[in-house]
């Protein structure tokens, strides 16, 4: 287990606990902000394990619930999340994202943004690319009529009308505890990237600063108090410095339109302050949330940005390491566990919660524990930027799967969870292939392969995973690894803008120009996601192959697995990662 590290910035001397609303009208007013990002479906939250073997319960909505109980015991309370709410678990995908809606709902949730892959299920029913006459769109809707509480994005438009969608709001006013917050919405506008292609067509992404200054001034003068940005955009933080999309926007915002952002999508840990704001991410899976304590001055009734405390990465534990918030003694603080604890209270999972989920998870129970005669010698971990045996296991599975294939590529951000140790189940392998990708075959030149490749290196949506008979060389350092202008010349910056491939060797030899390679992909890259685009539409016409089966890339790794007994890894070395890399935020 890799615990989160949960980041707590103080920008006041002295903050404590929020306390109860004071009955003092000329007293401060305290409000807590509480959010949540890139939930994918966790219902149930994980099984982590110490150092030690010990199993140490993390997440959990009945046992959020608990932590919210809590908070609004002390005071008023507004609850958010910032997108990607129900991709990701048997138990969600199955209801396409309605068990999610259901526990969000009995949560209180007030408002949340809408993530890129909010509209990974496309229509309603089994199909994941509506097919003619269908709305692709027809799931996303359904969840967002049933939620009560606003989907938002105040950047995303419908293509032929030209309007936000009627499903959704640019942004929301509430009030608690006497106070008029007013919330802002954000989608990445690189979601056409980061979900299924054809799912988005009908709608576009315009610039998250303008929509967001436009949209914030718009609440300002409706009356909001305090305003949140609560965006479906994040960052990263290496060796004390942060970068990242959301950063990037908020850095262009006027200076005091804004009190707080809160981000998602990179599932990193992040807590700073940028142009005055501070922001927040917690990341990811449901194993911990972030909070803004905000301090009202009741005279002016604006924020009172030195007496503003925020935390980030806050796990959520059934038990605890014994004088800490900690959730695992493998993290480095030694002590025993005892039943968790947050501002001064026992955190007790939610009954109720339990019970709405229970009838959700116990439908899933026996597919998700089907043993598949599979046993791993070791915990098989993620890179999402360089080689890890998760990918090598599963592209290796996927160049089985097409006899013809010279060779199988799939991307980094697919790997959604680490395969542990021991017989592997389908629920390990749903969990690890939540997406319902099916395969693809290229056939393409030496030189359309290295583009392939060299997009899918750019730094942008993380690396790839390759099979056995690739290796890739990349450079994390190369000049334009981060670029931003447009050095191939074609008008458009792109991932072929940032060159980070050194060398490509097929089979021991250099790739050559000339040669044809039949390639194994999923349909999310052969359809231009993850930077593939502007290699993909200038392939000649029948190098995408249409395959009469079409198998779901999970199934073919799962029929892979099936009966294989013990499993060994295969040889390392296929890609190799060189130079410092710079702090290129990926996007997922």
């Amino acid at each position: 287990m890799r615990p989160l590290l949960p980041l707590v910035l103080l920008l006041a001397a002295g903050c404590a606990a929020t306390p109860a609303q004071p009955a003092d009208p000329a007293a401060p007013i305290h409000l807590t902000v509480v959010a949540t990002n890139d939930f994918h479906g966790w219902l149930d939250g994980h099984d982590d394990r110490a150092a030690d073997g010990t199993v140490v319960p993390v997440g959990g909505v009945d046992r959020f619930a608990g932590y919210l109980r809590v908070l609004r015991a002390q005071g008023p309370v507004v609850l958010l999340d910032a997108g990607d709410m129900w991709q990701g678990t048997l138990a969600s995908n199955l209801s396409e994202g309605a068990a999610v809606v259901e526990a969000y709902n009995a949560l209180g949730y007030d408002a949340a943004a809408v993530g890129n892959h909010e509209f990974d299920f496309g229509p309603v029913g089994p199909a994941m690319v509506a097919p003619a006459g269908e709305d692709p769109l027809g799931a996303l809707k359904a969840r967002a009529a049933e939620a009560r509480f606003p989907l938002l994005a105040a950047n995303l438009y419908e293509r032929q009308a030209d309007r936000i969608p009627d499903w959704m709001e640019r942004s929301t006013l509430i009030e608690r505890g006497g106070v008029r917050i007013g919330i802002v919405g954000l989608a990445t506008p690189d979601t056409p990237q980061v979900t299924i292609a054809a799912n988005v067509r009908t709608v576009r992404f315009t610039d998250p600063v303008v929509a967001a200054i436009e949209e914030g001034r718009r609440l300002r003068k409706a009356g909001a108090e305090v305003l949140l940005l609560l965006a479906h955009m994040g960052g990263t933080c290496v060796d004390g410095g942060c970068e990242g999309e959301l950063l990037e926007v908020v850095r262009r915002l006027p200076a005091g339109l804004y009190d707080g952002a809160i981000g998602g999508h990179t599932h990193r840990v992040v807590a700073t302050v940028v142009n005055g704001v501070p922001i927040i991410e917690s990341g990811a899976l449901g194993k911990a949330f972030g909070t803004f304590d905000f301090t009202i001055d009741p005279v002016t009734r604006r924020v009172i940005p030195a007496a503003t405390r925020m935390a980030a990465g806050i796990e959520i534990c059934a038990a605890q390491v014994e004088g800490t918030e900690r959730c695992d003694p493998q993290g480095g603080a030694a002590g025993r566990l005892v039943p968790a604890r947050f501002r001064g209270e026992a955190v007790v999972a939610d009954e109720a919660i339990t019970r709405l989920v229970a009838p959700r998870l116990a439908a899933v129970a026996a597919e998700r524990a089907r043993p598949l005669g599979a046993v791993l010698p070791t915990t098989l971990r993620l890179d999402y930027d360089g080689e890890s045996d998760v990918g090598n296991l599963v592209t290796d599975a996927m160049r089985a799967a097409i006899a013809e294939a010279d060779l199988a590529i799939t991307n980094s951000g697919g790997l959604r969870a680490e395969l542990p140790e021991g017989e592997v189940t389908f629920g390990q392998v749903f969990e690890t292939l939540p997406f319902d990708n099916r395969l693809s075959l290229l056939r393409v030149k030496g030189r359309e392969l290295r583009q392939l490749i060299r997009a899918g290196f750019a730094g942008i949506h993380g690396g790839l995973q390759v099979s056995e008979g690739i290796r890739v060389v990349v450079d994390q350092g190369a000049p334009g690894a981060c670029a931003s202008e447009d050095l191939d010349g074609d008008g458009l910056v792109t991932p072929l803008d940032r060159d980070r491939v050194v060398e490509i060797l097929v089979h021991g030899k250099r790739v050559d120009d000339e040669a044809d390679y039949a390639v194994v992909t999923n349909d999310f890259l052969a359809g231009g996601g993850g930077g593939w685009d502007r290699v993909i539409t200038r392939l000649p016409k029948g190098s995408v192959v249409q395959l009469e089966a079409e198998p779901i890339q999970r199934d073919a790794f799962v029929r892979w697995l099936e009966g294989r007994g013990p499993v060994a890894l295969p040889a390392r070395g296929r890609i190799e990662l060189t130079g410092a890399a710079p702090a290129c935020p990926p996007g997922r």
